[in-house]
């Protein structure tokens, strides 16, 4: 290689390495905000899920204490008139 080369080879090396770094920096930028959002995202959905399912949850509970109120108010009432009370 010669001197002339050697100078040129070692220019266009510096110029890659500035712009990967201006590259690296982007991508880091780039890649942290994504995952900011993502995250930030993700977090809603669980809250989401998380207050739909103590709805769900209350709602179930609810329904089966009137249906089980009802089937014993049924029960008894049968019972009594059969006199098994």
């Amino acid at each position: 290689m010669t001197k002339t080369q050697e100078v040129f080879s070692n220019i266009w090396k510096a110029i890659c390495n500035f712009f990967k770094n201006i590259w690296n920096t982007i991508l880091k930028i780039v890649t942290d905000n994504v995952n900011g959002v993502k995250n930030t995202v993700s977090n809603v959905l669980n809250t989401i899920k998380s207050i739909w399912d103590n709805i769900w949850n209350g709602l179930k509970t609810t329904v089966t204490n009137i249906f089980t109120s009802i089937w014993n108010f049924i029960k008894n009432t049968i019972n009594s008139i059969l006199g098994r009370n």
